[in-house]
Parts: C-alpha cells; structure tokens; sequence
C-alpha cells in the first residue's frame, strides 16, 4: 500500500521494463571469430529490442493514458469542427489500453533475449580472456614504444629549440643596444623573451604548438614584431621602467615594462599606474586595486 492505495502484482508488472544492460566488449580483431558470432547475435537481438520500443513509444511511455486522452480531445475538437462524428473512429485511449499489455510483454521477452545473448558473449569472452589479453598487450606494447620514440624525438627538438630562442633573445637584446655574450648551448628549455618559463594563465607549463606561439608572442609584447627577423622590421625601443605592486608582499618597485607585463600576467604582481605602460603591452594591463574600488 502506497498513499492509502493498494498495488495488485498486475499493477506493479503493468510497467514497462528497464532497458536491458548490454556489456561493453573488445574490438572484434581481439576476439576469435566464434566470439564475434556471439556478440552479433547479441547486438541484434538489441537493435530488434531498441527498434520494438521505438515503434510502440507512445504506448510504452509512462504518460501514455495522459498523451492518448490529449490526443482524443484533439481528434474530437477536429471532427466536431469538420462536422463529422467524434465517435466514429477508435479512440487513441482504447487503442493504447488494448495494445499495453502486449506491447510490455514482447517488450519483456525481447528484453531477456538481449540479457541472454549478452550473457552468452560474456561468458565466450571470459574463457578467451587469456588469449585476448595478450593480443592488447602485444599492441599495447608497440604504442608504448611508439610514444616513447615520438617524446624522445619531440624532447630532442624542444631543446633544439629552446637554444636557438635563446640565440634570438640575444639578438634582441643587442636590437635595442646591449652587449650581452652569444648563448652557446646545444639544447635548453624554452623561454619568454624576458626569460620566464612558458606557462599558461594557471601557471601551468606550455608544450608544443601553444609553447611555440606563447614564446613568440612574448617577443611582440617585448617590441619585437618581427619575431624570426624575416621582414628586418627594427624593435621597438620602447620600454620604459613602470611601477608595480607585488601581490605577495604589497611591495611597490620598478621594472622595465617587458618585465612587469609578465610579473602581471602570471597574478604575481599588479600595475600601480597603467598609463605608464607602453601602447604594445597594453593589452591585459589591469588598474590597481585601489583604482578597480
């Protein structure tokens, strides 16, 4: 008893049944073919379960007898309209009551025959687990192979990489008059054109395509548009010290506005006037707390 109501069994097995469960299974060229014959088998008998439901939805759904009454309200309102005789034809109601139980039935019979097949490709799999698994590790194998070969590759061009920015960090520096020494490292880690380490906003590090283009837009918000020097655009010069606040300890101090712009844009630091920053660091310059209040 349910709300003061009593459910019969008939009630109870008046509802529709819980879509059968159908386990997930290897690739077929995992598998002998004896197994493959089985999960087909299996997969039909879902796809004529699936395609059985779909047919009878409207009868099916919980809310069948509230859809068929709307539906005959609808039909009636039609034919009186149309001057015809609202009772001439089946109403969608009896219709759905006289097919309900038949359709929940074959729908339960072909529910178990999914759960039946499916179980009977389990059970095949199961007893040909050892032979399965070893054709996965044997692939498994060769990706780990593959992947370590193409990272070992891609390390080796990172760090090739990585000097030649630092070489261009060094021509940059003497664009705008300075006389630091030539790196002469065969490999390094990549870096800003300030010198940071590449990450992103989470202070996460940065790989491949995203590193490359973050290195290279560090050396356009540094006044160097002409990244690999291929159009013999000049630096821009411009780079004056502004005043930034540290957001670790509230300490106020200068630095060249290539530097505050990436002390700012890692969340270590803050712009105490942000008109002091040149037009091509502008972009993400932030006001200061007191400004932002």
């Amino acid at each position: 008893m349910i709300n003061g109501d009593t459910l019969s069994r008939a009630d109870v097995r008046d509802d529709a049944p819980d879509a059968p469960d159908v386990t997930g299974l290897p690739p077929a060229k995992y598998l002998p073919k004896a197994v493959q014959k089985l999960i087909a088998a299996r997969d039909a008998a879902w796809e004529k379960y699936v395609d059985f439901e779909d047919e009878h939805h409207d009868v099916i759904r919980s809310d069948w007898r509230r859809v068929a009454e709307e539906a005959d309200r609808r039909a009636a309102e039609v034919a009186v309209a149309e001057g015809r005789d609202p009772f001439a034809d089946e109403s969608h109601i009896d219709r759905a009551s006289k097919l309900r139980p038949r359709v929940i039935g074959a729908l339960r019979a072909l529910a178990a025959e999914v759960r039946k097949a499916d179980a009977a490709a389990v059970a095949a799999v199961r007893k040909e687990l050892p032979a399965i698994t070893k054709a996965i590790g044997a692939d498994m194998r060769t990706a780990a192979d593959r992947y370590a070969e193409a990272y070992a590759t891609a390390m080796s061009a990172r760090g090739e990489y990585g000097a030649m920015v630092d070489m261009r960090r060094w021509a940059a520096a003497w664009e705008v008059g300075g006389r630091m020494d030539c790196p002469k490292n065969a490999t390094a880690a990549p870096r800003t054109a300030d010198g940071f380490e590449v990450q992103d906003m989470n202070h996460r590090p940065l790989y491949g395509a995203a590193e490359v283009e973050a290195v290279a837009e560090s050396f356009r918000r540094s006044g160097y548009p002409d990244v690999y020097g291929e159009t013999g655009e000049p630096a821009q010069q411009d780079d004056p010290k502004v005043t930034v606040r540290s957001l670790r300890n509230g300490a106020v101090f200068q630095a060249k506005a290539s530097h505050a712009y990436a002390f700012v844009q890692r969340g270590d630091a803050e712009y105490v006037n942000p008109a002091e920053v040149p037009d091509h660091l502008r972009y993400g310059a932030t006001a200061t707390r007191a400004d932002a209040a």
